[in-house]
């Protein structure tokens, strides 16, 4: 199945499901242009889909595996006492574990504790870049993993749509709060290396 096929199918298995559960959520664009739905103070949103430049990493130690196109996800809610707004992931189609082998990873990044810089979407999405590549590359950077790079297994999303949809929910309750730790998860490299 394409990127495009299949992102259709992630686009479609997810707002259906969110519309389906808060009816009242209005759909519009969001600020990244992708479609959004809106409940309350909270906005989910999928960026549109954008093809992957061919050598996007721009880093010296860039990752062995082929970003062919991109998106991420959103939810955003006003930003709270303690600088919160929300949190993204990012959205590959990619051949990180098998190589010609492409389908959609998730995943997401954060700020190395040691810089002392914070961001208001916590943790965020980041396109395939140097960014993204140094979040990658075994030594020490200012950007890690915050999320494990996961497959999206197309016809078994249910963990995803009810992850986001939660999140969604607990947003327009105004009760979306920042992770308690990050990464959330382990992080393990289990995406072919160089």
């Amino acid at each position: 199945m394409s990127a495009s096929q299949s992102w259709t199918t992630i686009q479609d298995t997810l707002f259906h499901a969110i519309a389906d559960a808060a009816p009242s959520a209005t759909q519009q664009t969001g600020k990244r242009r992708g479609m959004s739905l809106s409940l309350g103070p909270a906005q989910i949103e999928l960026f549109p889909l954008v093809e992957t430049p061919q050598n996007p990493w721009e880093w010296g130690e860039p990752p062995a595996f082929d970003v062919v196109a991109h998106s991420g996800v959103i939810v955003r809610k006003p930003r709270d006492q303690y600088d919160y707004e929300g949190r993204s992931h990012s959205l590959w189609f990619c051949d990180a574990r098998e190589a010609n082998r492409y389908q959609w990873f998730e995943t997401a990044f954060m700020i190395t504790p040691m810089t002392g810089r914070s961001t208001y979407i916590k943790p965020f999405a980041l396109d395939p870049g140097p960014e993204a590549a140094k979040a990658l590359w075994v030594g020490l950077s200012e950007f890690q993993l915050a999320w494990p790079l996961e497959p999206l297994i197309i016809g078994d999303l249910d963990d995803f749509v009810d992850r986001w949809a939660n999140w969604f929910a607990l947003a327009a309750d105004s009760r979306l709060s920042g992770p308690s730790t990050m990464p959330e998860r382990p992080t393990p490299r289990n995406w072919r290396q160089r």
